[in-house]
C-alpha cells in the first residue's frame, strides 16, 4: 500500500518534464493596437470638432490670423495630429509591424510631454481665473491622458511585444 501523503513520483524513463507551451505570439500589440484605434479615432473626432469650432468662431468674429489667434489654432491642431497618428500606429500594431511599435513608443513619449505642457498651461490659467473646480473636473481626463501613454511604454517595451512585432 502506498503512502497517500507522499509526493507523486514520475516514471523514470529518461523523459524530460513537460514544459509550458511556447511560440505563441504575444497579444499585446494587437490589444494595444485596437485600443489605440479606438482612442485615436475618438480623440480625432472630438479634437477635430474643437478645431473646427475654434476656426468658425474666429471667422465669425472677423479676426484675421493675427497675433493671438494663430497660436490658438496651432495649439488646437496638435491634438488632431496626435490622435490621427495614434490611429495610424494602432493599425500598424494590429498588423504587428515593427515600425508601428517603435513609432507608438515615440508617440507615448510625446504625449507625456504634451500633457506636461497642458498642466503648465492650466496652472497659468488658474492664476488668470480658471477655478479649482474646473481643474478638479479635468483631472480624470488628465489622468487618462497620462495613464495610456505610460501603459503603452510599459507593455510595448516588453520582450514578448518586441518579438511579436519583429516576427
Amino acid at each position: 500500500m502506498s503512502n497517500p501523503y507522499a509526493p507523486p513520483r514520475a516514471p523514470i524513463d529518461g523523459a524530460p518534464p513537460p514544459r509550458a507551451p511556447t511560440g505563441a505570439p504575444s497579444g499585446i500589440p494587437t490589444t494595444l493596437g485596437v485600443l489605440s484605434m479606438i482612442f485615436g479615432g475618438g480623440l480625432f473626432l472630438f479634437s477635430g470638432i474643437g478645431l473646427l469650432v475654434l476656426a468658425a468662431a474666429a471667422a465669425e468674429s472677423g479676426h484675421a490670423l493675427g497675433a493671438g489667434l494663430a497660436p490658438a489654432l496651432i495649439g488646437a491642431s496638435l491634438p488632431v495630429w496626435m490622435s490621427l497618428s495614434l490611429l495610424v500606429f494602432g493599425v500598424g500594431l494590429v498588423r504587428r509591424r515593427a515600425w508601428a511599435r517603435r513609432a507608438t513608443i515615440w508617440w507615448a513619449r510625446a504625449a507625456l510631454v504634451e500633457v506636461a505642457a497642458l498642466l503648465v498651461l492650466f496652472t497659468n490659467e488658474a492664476r488668470a481665473g480658471v477655478g479649482f473646480g474646473e481643474l478638479i473636473i479635468l483631472s480624470p481626463l488628465l489622468l487618462a491622458l497620462v495613464a495610456y501613454p505610460v501603459v503603452l511604454l510599459a507593455l510595448l517595451s516588453r520582450p514578448s511585444a518586441i518579438a511579436a512585432c519583429d516576427g
